[in-house]
C-alpha cells in the first residue's frame, strides 16, 4: 500500500543555524553544509502502512510526460491539492525560478507523501512549496494525522535531497469550510511550530491575510463554491508567499 513511497524515517535530529545569504541565493546551502532539515526520535512513515494512495492516473500522467520532456531540476517545486493546480499565473508570478507545478484536486498529504518517489524527489528542487491538509481535515482526518504526514514528508525530502528548504502553505480558511476551521487552525499551529526548529522549514502565514476581510474570509476571494480561490484570492495568497 501506499506505493513505493518507504517508510524508514531518520532518528537524529540536528539543525544548522539559519541561511543569511541574499534571497536570490539562501535556498542553495554550500556544498557540505550542516543539514537544515529535521529529524525525529519516531517514525512519522509508519502510517503509510495503513494508507492506500490515490490518483494513480494523475501520478501516471505526469511521469509520462517527465518522460518526453525532462522538468528543470534545482528550482521550485509546487505540490499539492487543487489550490496548487488552479493556481495559474504561479509560473508568471515566478519566473525567476524554474516552477514546476504539481497540483492534483482533492488530495490529502498522505497522498503526496506516498507519491514523493515520482512527483517530488526526482526533480531535485532547491525549494519545496507545499499546499496540503485541507482535504484531510475536511474527510475527518485528525490534525495529529495530518502533521505526522507532513513530517513524514519532509522526512522523505531530506533522506533523498538532503538541504532543500520545504515551506508549508498555511492551510487557508474559506466560507464553505468554516466549520472545520478550529482543526486546521490545530494544523497550521504545529507546522508553524515546527518551522521553528530547523531552518530549512518555513510556515507561511496564510490565515493572518485572509481573516484580516472577515471571518469567515470575505467570498470575494473565492469562486461560486466559496472553497477554491478567484483571481483575487491568488493575488492575496502570492502576496503572502512570495516574500518568504
Amino acid at each position: 500500500r501506499g506505493g513505493n513511497a518507504g517508510r524508514s524515517c531518520p532518528a537524529r535530529a540536528d539543525a544548522a543555524p539559519s541561511d543569511t545569504r541574499p534571497p536570490s541565493d539562501r535556498v542553495k546551502p554550500p556544498a557540505g553544509a550542516a543539514p537544515i532539515l529535521p529529524t525525529w526520535a519516531d517514525n512519522p512513515g509508519d502510517t503509510l502502512v495503513s494508507y492506500k494512495a490515490n490518483y494513480a492516473s494523475n501520478i501516471a500522467r505526469w511521469t509520462a510526460q517527465d518522460a518526453l520532456s525532462k522538468p528543470p531540476q534545482n528550482g521550485l517545486l509546487a505540490v499539492g491539492s487543487s489550490s496548487i493546480r488552479y493556481w495559474k499565473d504561479l509560473l508568471l508570478s515566478f519566473s525567476a525560478w524554474k516552477v514546476i507545478q504539481r497540483g492534483y484536486g482533492g488530495s490529502r498529504i498522505w497522498d503526496t507523501v506516498a507519491h514523493a518517489g515520482k512527483i517530488v524527489t526526482p526533480y531535485r528542487p532547491r525549494a519545496v512549496l507545499v499546499y496540503a491538509g485541507t482535504n484531510d481535515v475536511a474527510l475527518g482526518a485528525t490534525p495529529d494525522n495530518v502533521i505526522t504526514g507532513y513530517r513524514c514528508l519532509v522526512q522523505k525530502v531530506r533522506q533523498a535531497l538532503g538541504n532543500v528548504h520545504i515551506a508549508f502553505i498555511g492551510i487557508t480558511p474559506n466560507p464553505a469550510r468554516w466549520s472545520q476551521w478550529s482543526k486546521s487552525v490545530q494544523v497550521n499551529t504545529a507546522i508553524k511550530a515546527l518551522a521553528t526548529t530547523a531552518p530549512g522549514l518555513h510556515y507561511i502565514d496564510i490565515p493572518t491575510a485572509f481573516l484580516k476581510t472577515g471571518q469567515p474570509p470575505a467570498k470575494s476571494l473565492f469562486v461560486s463554491d466559496k472553497l477554491h480561490l478567484n483571481v483575487a484570492g491568488y493575488k492575496l495568497w502570492t502576496s503572502v508567499i512570495k516574500p518568504v
